[in-house]
């Protein structure tokens, strides 16, 4: 299992009231943690396009309701929320850190992956009454969106806000009504175009189920010493049989980030 660290710069003001803002300097995103009375405080810089996730208190349990949206100026979106949602106190704005705002499709993207994660977390309950998403973004493109909305999802435990136990999901499978059909994809077909090397390492994406595996050339996985021929049934195993969709299960190591085997075989399906 790995344990890389994920670094943050917490910037935290002396005057009370103002938002504690976080710098994700390898993900090039700002982030800002700030209680629903004092939105209002925060700066120009924050009426420019992002995703948020408004927070209720956290209960005697660790459970804890969120809201997940996006926005092209999210400063107001989120002042609109505090006349039209009740229940959330803190509210965290993620934004570009870069020259260049997110566009459109990418924040929807981000806003659907964030979603995702929350939904099929252990404590967090997101409120939103239909998934969110943007499925337009083209699959390469998703290997750092992907870690984008992880990174969120990071910050989210640092400030209190505990998720746990991580599912494995990726967006473009993110829910019966935004999932494309079915793909013909094998291990096979990603060794064909060196999107797998054979001993290239995997690690488990899903929190709850820590687990590592390596994959041998022309189609296999292996788990804890025992091949098996598809990732759905080297998922099965490290999950003591239960079931599970091994393409979002699994992640192979890449320039020290974990991409999702279904993003691996969603840029074969587009081509």
């Amino acid at each position: 299992m790995s344990n890389d660290v994920y670094p943050l710069t917490v910037l935290v003001p002396d005057v009370p009231g103002e938002a504690i803002e976080l710098i994700d300097r390898k993900h090039a995103l700002r982030l800002a943690f700030v209680h629903r009375d004092f939105v209002a405080r925060l700066g120009e810089q924050w009426e420019t396009p992002g995703i948020y996730v408004l927070l209720d208190p956290i209960a005697s349990d660790g459970t804890w309701g969120a809201y997940v949206g996006m926005a092209n100026a999210v400063k107001g979106r989120v002042r609109s929320h505090a006349s039209t949602k009740d229940s959330w106190r803190r509210a965290l704005l993620v934004v570009s850190n870069q020259r260049e705002p997110f566009h459109t499709t990418e924040i929807g993207w981000l806003e659907g992956q964030v979603y995702s994660l929350l939904a099929h977390s252990y404590y967090a309950q997101p409120s939103n009454r239909q998934n969110p998403g943007d499925n337009t973004v083209a699959p390469w493109d998703q290997k750092s969106l992907w870690e984008i909305a992880r990174g969120v999802t990071r910050a989210l435990r640092l400030l209190g806000y505990e998720t746990a136990e991580e599912a494995e999901i990726v967006a473009i499978e993110r829910s019966p009504r935004a999932r494309p059909s079915a793909s013909n994809v094998s291990l096979g077909d990603l060794f064909a175009r060196n999107l797998l090397r054979d001993g290239d390492r995997l690690v488990s994406l899903n929190g709850q189920w820590p687990a590592e595996a390596t994959v041998h050339t022309p189609d296999q996985i292996v788990y804890q010493g025992h091949p098996y021929t598809s990732p759905s049934a080297a998922a099965s195993a490290a999950r003591e049989g239960g079931a599970a969709n091994g393409w979002t299960f699994w992640g192979v190591l890449r320039d020290g980030e974990t991409v999702p085997l279904a993003v691996l075989r969603a840029e074969i399906d587009a081509q």
